[in-house]
């Protein structure tokens, strides 16, 4: 068993253009791979910021709002929490608090979203290279049941030719087609995507799962956040 050990930490994002998001937590920007304590969301910026605890949440209703030039404090254990300015307009923050190792996160009881039960929404970023396969091991605490995939760009992907393929450790694809293209994505939209058929290869392990992107050129640019709907298991 793993002895709780709060260590502070502090995330400071200079600029957060219209659109875009920030994700602190598992799979995040600036990753603490830890459960998050005692958060403080400064809003250093002009415009107000939204705070979820996953991507439908910053799409919809469901998230706190930071007005400009405030505080808003948290209390965990939190798996992740995304970022995004309310209006069309570039907005800077700031993070601080306390995160805890995984083991004592699970045995404190980790708050991943605002679902019920054992369904749950995971947010996270996917890493980029320009001309470059890149790919990103989704990391969870325990094994699951994957029930959606969302995507979602502030800014659609552009270049030659981005697309991105979801599959098992083993290698097996988990998407009904070969892949996806990137650059069908619409700014500032959560797209799904759609999961194959064979439904026996959506229960996977803690890192099981691995999306990777494929950039053909080097003037490719791309930023991409997603949001997984899991069952725990």
């Amino acid at each position: 068993m793993t002895t709780p050990r709060p260590e502070p930490y502090f995330f400071h994002n200079a600029s957060l253009a219209s659109g875009a998001v920030s994700i602190l937590g598992p799979n995040g920007d600036d990753d603490p791979a830890r459960a998050l304590e005692d958060v403080v969301v400064s809003n250093t910026g002009a415009t107000a910021l939204r705070v979820a605890y996953d991507l439908t949440g910053t799409q919809g209703s469901r998230f706190l709002l930071v007005p400009a030039g405030t505080m808003l404090p948290l209390e965990g254990p939190l798996n992740s929490l995304v970022f995004k300015t309310n209006t069309a307009a570039v907005s800077t923050f700031s993070v601080a608090g306390q995160r805890f190792y995984p083991n004592s996160a699970v045995q404190g009881g980790v708050k991943p979203s605002l679902d019920t039960g054992r369904n749950r929404r995971w947010p996270g970023r996917l890493a980029f290279v320009a001309n470059t396969t890149t790919a990103t091991t989704v990391k969870l605490r325990s094994k699951f049941v994957l029930g959606a995939l969302k995507l979602y760009a502030g800014a659609a992907p552009a270049g030659a030719t981005i697309t991105v393929a979801v599959a098992d450790s083993r290698g097996r694809n988990l998407l009904a087609a070969t892949n996806f293209d990137l650059e069908t994505l619409v700014g500032g939209t959560l797209t799904t995507l759609t999961l194959t058929a064979s439904t026996d290869l959506l229960t996977l392990g803690p890192e099981d799962l691995v999306i990777t992107i494929t950039s053909t050129d080097a003037g490719d640019t791309c930023s991409v956040a997603f949001e997984l709907t899991v069952t725990e298991v």
